[in-house]
């Protein structure tokens, strides 16, 4: 009876084992399908050249970048493209689409393939063009980094900040946006940081809202006549209610 029993037990062990390693393989064989898509999409419509930068005083300051980017061609391969976001310090490089709702892009890539770490989306309430005094962009928080899950670098590191304390949204035309970074942190599911603002009044109390919540003062001062972009994911694991935000402020480019 006892080796009947411990035989059992050794077979649903290793059931268990196999089911769970079948899963885990399921997964990032996901993960893969989806970051090859976005490289390959990369490799293809997106050419950067960088140049150092200098400040009149001759100080170092960030660098010149010329984006040649082929809308054309992606928005043939996808017409609810909207922009490109680039995020150095994380290694963050994506198309940006836009659908009628939020839903859209939660479990769908670029290509409009089903897979869960989806595609970086705009808010379907806000301007395309980047326009509105907040615009807010989700992103999935992926274990293997990708997506918006490499976001948490920036807390994670907080030297990051200093080395490059920016991102930007590349419109069609290759019309750079640049937007530094004044605050990010971790919320609630409910945050009011979702909250899309309409007056002049509602959105200072934006900013009295998000402003003390950043893990570091980086000394920026924003007002409600800048226009600033919201990244938005999951932190944390699977199933959190946890919520990391980052917020950048506009700083160069033409609104």
């Amino acid at each position: 009876m006892r080796k009947t029993i411990s035989l059992l037990t050794l077979i649903i062990a290793i059931v268990i084992f196999a089911i769970s390693a079948y899963e885990l393989f399921s997964i990032y064989n996901e993960y893969g399908k989806a970051d090859t898509e976005y490289n390959e999409l990369s490799q293809q419509y997106v050419n950067k050249n960088i140049s150092a930068g200098a400040s009149d005083s001759g100080a170092s300051s960030l660098p010149e970048n010329s984006w040649d980017i082929d809308f054309e061609s992606l928005k043939d391969i996808n017409s609810d493209i909207v922009a490109w976001i680039s995020v150095p310090a994380c290694g963050i490089s994506y198309p940006i689409v836009q659908a009628d709702d939020n839903s859209k892009y939660l479990t769908k890539t670029f290509e409009l393939n089903k897979n869960k770490s989806g595609a970086i989306f705009v808010d379907h309430d806000c301007k395309p063009d980047f326009s509105d005094f907040n615009t807010i962009i989700y992103g999935h928080n992926m274990k293997n980094g990708s997506m918006f899950g490499s976001l948490k670098k920036l807390y994670q590191d907080t030297a990051l900040m200093e080395g490059a304390p920016y991102f930007e949204i590349i419109l069609p035309g290759n019309r750079v946006k640049r937007y530094e970074i004044f605050s990010y942190y971790i919320d609630s599911s409910v945050s009011t940081s979702y909250v899309l603002t309409n007056t002049e009044e509602d959105d200072q109390a934006y900013l009295d809202y998000i402003m003390p919540k950043t893990i570091k003062n980086r000394g920026i001062s924003v007002s409600t006549d800048d226009h600033i972009v919201t990244l938005a994911t999951c932190s944390g694991s699977s199933g959190s209610k946890k919520r990391f935000f980052v917020h950048g402020v506009l700083v160069e480019g033409q609104q």
